[in-house]
């Protein structure tokens, strides 16, 4: 049975805002400590999702590019791209592991959207088929 995992998605508009809570997540990766299982930024082009590659973000992200799994669904992408403010974009990361503390992400620079549990049967789903992030995940209290 697979086990079921987390994901965190956080808006932001300036790239350095991820780039060291997405390198400390890299190194707990490389430790075993958490197992990243999609690491996607989305966007709104004119009220149309997009995704972007990590490199295409920021270039010191490309190690980031592999990650990219595509786990999310159509309906992820339209969810997430209608909740971000305009000009803004959204990191999302699926893991295993430990939650992530809230702290992580640098305080104003990023807002988290979503932060919680994923099903072990989302996880099992075709790339693009998969996660229901509303359904699994809850908006961050306060």
């Amino acid at each position: 049975m697979t086990a079921s995992g987390r994901a965190v998605v956080v808006e932001f508009r300036d790239s350095a805002a991820v780039l060291g809570p997405l390198r400390m997540l890299l190194a707990s990766a490389g430790a075993g400590s958490l197992e990243i299982l999609d690491l996607e930024f989305v966007r709104s082009i004119q009220g149309v999702p997009s995704t972007a590659l990590a490199s295409g973000v920021d270039s010191r992200l490309a190690a980031c590019d592999a990650l990219n799994t595509g786990l999310l669904s159509q309906a992820d992408l339209d969810s997430i791209a209608a909740a971000l403010t305009r000009g803004a974009m959204a990191a999302v990361v699926v893991y295993r592991g430990a939650p992530v503390s809230a702290d992580v992400w640098t305080p104003g620079a990023v807002r988290v959207l979503l932060d919680g549990p994923v099903a072990a049967l989302d996880l099992a789903a075709a790339p693009g088929e998969g996660i229901d992030l509303l359904r699994d995940t809850q908006p961050p209290a306060g």
